[in-house]
């Protein structure tokens, strides 16, 4: 489930709770008003039964022979006394109460009406309508008050018992409305912490598989889930296999260029013992050459010895003109090695791009991850004190973006490291390269040279079997024979040091190569 659908789902559980505790608390709080309502009007309309009791027995005391008095004062008795008996007739429900208050109305009409006749008589007779007043009370105006009493009691009870439910449902009200909420509460935290041991498990899941990755292990991937974070494992998992395949070609490359430079090596070292023989061969040339100069002026005496001389130093220079082809063999055979050696160090380098650019995908990455962090803050924000677990969440998913930024980092530097050394390696290469045709050069000067000793020796065969007709020629052949040899020693010690230089070349692409491989090591790809 999506981290923004469990969030939801939390905020939908938390709002239908919230809104079960509101309408069980309106239902109670509305039949809380009603009762309160219904005390009320027991209490208005007792009130008004009271205040008509009240007007009816203050009318007893009125003396009928004052007609100037007692009139407006009735009057004024029925004004007040009808809109009371309106107001009971209209709030009274009860079929009882409704018969009772008709018979008290109908007394007080007897009543009153009785009183206005006596008002009249009192104005032509005062001494007969002294009687009636009594009769009146006696006959109406107590029954209406035993009437009113009655009822006023009915009421009175009635309006005890609403107001004992009222105080009831008010000591109930708080058990109703905080035991709902605490249920909503306990089902709240309950779902919650459901998510969220979920959220820290995967999470946890994540964060084990990211730890082995940062160690080397390529072989690890993030577990799948069907979230925010899931897709974000997908796509370190695609990236992770791309880089496995890097580090893999990368790993082969070194591999075969650490191979590469020790065949150099030896082959470098080859050639130096083919030059420090070649420069044994030259000296033994030379010291024939100088002994030959020395006895150039006997050389009718010593023409077999001469002879035998100038075939050891034509085999001496048919030796020499090996070791020099030898030399240039071997020299197009490093140079071949560094070629391809290169051109490896070619494609590393563009690898090298290649996980450079995947590091800048990892970069969106990291930002879409503290993207995603900052957006589950802002929901955990929302939803208050019951958005604090996922706040929790938010920043243990905000930790993993740090954690995969630390990787992308490391990688980076290797990549770094890695490329240092390739420049390191492709200048190394670039100096064998110069130091591989430089060495060809000589060779080839080399033969040439040994070329020109060879018709030199032929040449001096010729004039020692022409040896007393041209002693002076087999001197000045000598004296050419020996310039050659000069010659031939500075182009020797040309290529030595060609070799030489040949040699640190290589052994600097060797420590390269070795640094390639430790570090190349950690991913366990290189052996």
């Amino acid at each position: 489930m999506k981290i923004r659908n469990q969030l939801r789902l939390v905020m939908a559980v938390t709002l239908v709770s919230l809104l079960a505790v509101m309408a069980l608390s309106s239902h109670t709080l509305l039949n809380l008003r009603q009762d309160y309502q219904h005390f009320q009007s027991l209490e208005s309309v007792e009130k008004a039964i009271l205040q008509i009791e009240a007007r009816g027995l203050a009318t007893s005391r009125d003396d009928p022979i004052l007609v100037d008095e007692t009139r407006p004062h009735f009057k004024q008795a029925g004004a007040i006394v009808e809109p009371l008996f309106k107001r009971l007739s209209e709030t009274l429900q009860s079929e009882e109460s409704q018969k009772s208050l008709a018979a008290i109305k109908e007394h007080w009409d007897s009543y009153y009406k009785g009183w206005m006749t006596a008002l009249d008589i009192a104005q032509d007779s005062p001494a007969d309508a002294l009687s009636i007043p009594d009769v009146l009370y006696n006959q109406h105006l107590k029954p209406a008050v035993d009437g009113l009493n009655t009822l006023a009691t009915q009421v009175r009870s009635e309006a005890e018992s609403a107001s004992a439910r009222i105080t009831q449902a008010m000591e109930r009200i708080v058990w109703i409305v905080i035991t709902p909420l605490v249920g909503a509460v306990v089902i709240i935290a309950l779902f919650q912490g459901w998510v969220g041991r979920r959220l820290r498990r995967n999470i946890h899941h994540v964060s084990a598989a990211v730890d082995r990755l940062q160690q080397g292990d390529l072989s690890q991937r993030l577990p799948h889930q069907n979230d925010e974070i899931g897709e974000i494992c997908q796509r370190i998992n695609s990236f992770v296999d791309q880089v496995e395949g890097l580090v893999e070609a990368i790993g082969t490359a070194v591999t075969e260029t650490r191979t590469s430079v020790h065949d150099l090596a030896d082959r470098s070292d080859s050639v130096n013992a083919n030059a420090q023989s070649q420069e044994e061969r030259l000296n033994r040339i030379g010291s024939a050459m100088g002994d030959m100069d020395d006895k150039g002026h006997n050389m009718a005496a010593f023409a077999q010895q001469a002879m035998s001389q100038v075939d050891e130093t034509r085999a001496l220079v048919d030796q020499g003109n090996q070791a020099g082809e030898d030399t240039v063999q071997v020299l197009q055979r490093v140079s071949e090695r560094v070629e391809t050696a290169a051109s490896r160090l070619d494609a590393l380098d563009g690898e090298l791009r290649q996980i450079d650019q995947v590091l800048e995908v990892i970069g969106t990455i990291t930002e879409q991850t503290n993207l995603l962090a900052l957006n589950a803050s802002i929901e955990a924000a929302r939803a208050g004190e019951h958005g604090r677990g996922f706040a929790v969440v938010a920043d243990e998913v905000r930790q993993l973006s740090q954690k995969t930024a630390s990787s992308t980092s490391n990688i980076h530097n290797l990549i770094r490291t890695i490329g240092s050394h390739t420049e390191e390696v492709l200048t190394a290469m670039s100096d064998a390269r110069d130091a591989s045709r430089q060495g060809l050069a000589s060779g080839d000067a080399m033969d040439r040279i040994l070329g020109q000793i060879d018709n030199a020796i032929r040449e001096t065969t010729r004039m020692v079997e022409r040896m007393v007709a041209t002693t002076e020629d087999q001197a000045g052949a000598s004296a050419e024979v020996v310039q050659s040899m000069q010659a031939m020693e500075e182009l020797r010690r040309a290529t030595g040091e060609e070799i030489q230089a040949t040699g640190t070349a290589i052994g600097r692409l060797g420590d390269v190569a070795d640094r390639l491989v430790v570090a190349m090591g950690v991913y366990g790809r290189v052996r």
